[in-house]
């Protein structure tokens, strides 16, 4: 990269042009198999263990007792599900033993023998995947094209057939047909998963064809919506830098930059990344950023291709942050050394060389942890306070390194003398990235050093609104914990639960959750808890467990003030899995009590009664959704289906100006959408001049 010029991000790292093949070959959104729930069969507790194997990643458990239950119940109603099971316990096996082909003919065989049955459809363009998985896209293409024609237009299985055709034409480099082909599953399908994959697909491609304007837009609506999403792609997180990048928008290049080194570490891009985020800053004139991810490409990475430069730039960045005189070289020295940026033998770049050279010479004693502590009093002294804050720092990574070493502890306590005003500062200005910044500056002694204090728990709280609930459930357990911390251990809980279930995992997050209803029975977060337990449930797909837990709730307390907010989630939950009357019952219960209900359940409950056929009411409540204030997306979508609901009651008048309305719509998919339906309506009738009413 030139410096003073930044370059775009495709002409620094080229193995971006190249498809990767996870863009091709990777996973798309799979349900799983399927099976209709049969408790009265005398086979449904032997094919439920069967599943749990499954579900507990025991594939080739699984694939034995599966061929087991097929020897056994040759005639099962569960034949087709016991089928899916089996290829997809083979498949996940990952057992070098078993050819692709031989996953292929099991789900083969499931189309011959059950090609009826749902697994049937869904075993047509999973073979498809098999294929496109291995590279063979030829014959992927055949397939998916197959399971389309075996499936209902603008189904479930009709899309997600359509979804893996797109990656198969982009595995052949067909950028625009692919494109045509993501097109039209957005167009046909509402399902989360699959306008996930398609918008993603559809961006590459758009990137590929050089189109980085259309490109910029549809990853920037991909990063509104789905952030999880954009974030899983190493790639896209790359391209969506580098559109931006070109559209001078440079945090945002730099947020996406920022986003694939914390996530990708790893990666072969990592060191450009790194690079590239120092250019961008140095280039900003934002000498300290630049001079962190400086030293952190040299430190981490120090073979990396563009070490040599980058220790060129760290040093010229360096003269930006310290520039005075005779001393400069010294400075230089002792910084890089503080940033863990290697020198070469002899190698001068800083001040303060006694304590520097003796860091150096003695980096294997306690003597060197003691030159590094008395390097930060000397450069304290001498007023070059970020510089002894460096040093202290340096010292504070010893820690445990040496038997007996009192250094680090007594550097970490000067640490707090500097960093817990600024802490303090970031907490006062909302700024959660520079508390966590300064925070991880004090080393491993920051959990101690500021135990059973109300700003650990501030700290903790900013972790998980950053994204990183490993790190707050370690904070928020050390408080749960710590019986200094008792004054924070009612919102230490709830923290703790949010982080279990911010990593997907349901069954530990219940479990605080739980405890807390035991700890803190009339707590102020007692209404969060029970919500959090349910949501638990349904994040596990337990929705049984769910909907007997709030019946039961309901039944023994009659007179609750978190009544309505369990009504309204079994409610949500009802309407989701489509039990459509139960879930009608309950709203039209809580509007008959006078309830107000939030605009998002007042668009479930529209949706519910849509599906019941009760047209005329769904059109109300939809109309009513509308007027509390829904989301961009859920507003689009109700005037979507109110359009289609006069449609379908001949309102073709209502029709047409709800339709005028989202042809404006900002959203590209809304417009589409729209201009789709419009088409599906008849011509308005023709008034005696020959001009349309």
């Amino acid at each position: 990269m030139a410096a003073g010029s930044l370059s775009t991000i495709r002409q620094e790292l080229p193995a971006m042009m190249p498809e990767p093949s996870e863009l091709v070959r990777g996973t798309l959104p799979d349900p799983g198999p399927r099976f209709e729930r049969r408790p009265e069969l005398p086979e449904w507790k032997q094919f439920e263990q069967g599943m749990a194997l499954y579900h507990h990643g025991q594939y080739l458990e699984a694939r034995l007792h599966f061929t087991t239950m097929l020897r056994e119940h040759r005639e099962s109603p569960l034949k087709s599900s016991m089928q899916a099971f089996l290829a997809e316990s083979t498949l996940q096996s990952h057992d070098p033993d078993i050819r692709p082909l031989d996953i292929i003919d099991q789900y083969k065989t499931l189309m011959r023998e059950n090609a009826q049955s749902t697994n049937a459809k869904r075993a047509a363009w999973r073979i498809g995947d098999v294929y496109r998985v291995e590279g063979w896209f030829q014959e992927a293409q055949i397939a998916y094209q197959h399971a389309l024609s075996l499936s209902e237009i603008d189904s479930f299985d009709a899309n997600r057939a359509m979804l893996g055709l797109g990656y198969v034409q982009r595995g052949f480099k067909n950028w625009k047909e692919s494109t045509q082909t993501f097109d039209h599953v957005l167009k046909r399908t509402v399902d989360p998963t699959l306008l996930i994959s398609a918008s993603l697909g559809e961006a590459h491609n758009l990137y590929r064809m050089g189109r980085l304007k259309d490109a910029d837009a549809l990853y920037e609506s991909i990063s509104g919506r789905w952030p999880a999403a954009l974030r899983s792609d190493a790639f896209a997180l790359l391209r969506y830098a580098d559109t931006a990048g070109e559209g001078k928008r440079g945090p945002v290049m730099r947020e996406q930059l920022l986003h694939f080194y914390n996530l990708y570490p790893s990666r072969p891009e990592t060191p450009f990344v790194l690079t590239y985020l120092a250019d961008s800053y140095k280039e900003a004139g934002r000498w300290a950023e630049s001079s962190i991810f400086y030293a952190a490409l040299l430190s981490q990475y120090p073979e990396a291709p563009m070490s040599p430069t980058a220790r060129i730039r760290y040093a010229d960045v360096q003269e930006h942050l310290d520039p005075e005189g005779e001393e400069i070289n010294l400075r230089h020295t002792i910084s890089a050394h503080l940033a863990h940026v290697p020198l070469k033998p002899g190698e001068m770049l800083s001040p303060r060389r006694l304590f520097e050279q003796s860091a150096k010479d003695y980096d294997g004693s306690i003597v060197g942890s003691e030159a590094l502590f008395h390097l930060g009093e000397a450069l304290e002294r001498a007023g070059k306070l970020e510089d002894a804050l460096r040093a202290y720092e340096q010292a504070v990574l010893r820690s445990g390194k040496f038997e007996n070493d009192p250094w680090p502890e007594k550097s970490g306590a000067q640490l707090v003398r500097f960093l817990r005003p600024r802490l303090e500062a970031a907490l006062k200005a909302e700024d959660d990235f520079e508390l966590i910044n300064v925070f991880h500056r004090h080393g491993p002694f920051a959990d101690r050093l500021y135990a059973g204090t109300e700003l650990l728990l501030k700290v903790a709280e900013a972790h998980r609104r950053l994204g990183f609930p490993v790190e707050s459930a370690r904070l928020f357990q050390s408080m749960v914990r710590d019986p200094k911390a008792e004054k924070v251990h009612e919102t230490a809980l709830m923290g703790l639960a949010y982080s279990y279930m911010e990593q997907k995992d349901m069954r530990a997050a219940r479990a605080v959750f739980e405890r807390y209803r035991l700890e803190f029975p009339t707590g102020r977060f007692s209404g969060d808890a029970l919500r959090g337990i349910l949501n638990s449930f349904e994040g596990e797909g337990n929705i049984v467990a769910l909907l007997k837990l709030g019946k039961q709730w309901l039944a023994h307390n009659p007179r609750h003030h978190d009544r309505v907010m369990v009504q309204l989630k079994l409610a949500a939950v009802l309407a989701q899995s489509k039990q459509d009357s139960e879930a009608a019952a309950i709203y039209d219960g809580l509007i008959k009590a006078g309830q107000e209900l939030p605009a998002a359940d007042l668009l479930r409950h529209a949706d519910v009664l849509a599906r019941l056929k009760r047209q005329a009411p769904a059109l109300a409540m939809y109309k009513e959704a509308v007027a509390a204030g829904l989301e961009p997306e859920q507003e689009a979508w109700a005037q979507l289906q109110m359009v289609q609901l006069a449609r379908d009651t001949k309102r073709e008048d209502f029709a047409r100006n709800g339709l005028r309305a989202l042809s404006v719509n900002p959203d590209s998919l809304v417009r589409r959408m729209a201009a789709m339906l419009d088409n599906e309506l008849p011509e308005p009738p023709v008034d005696k001049r020959g001009k349309k009413p």
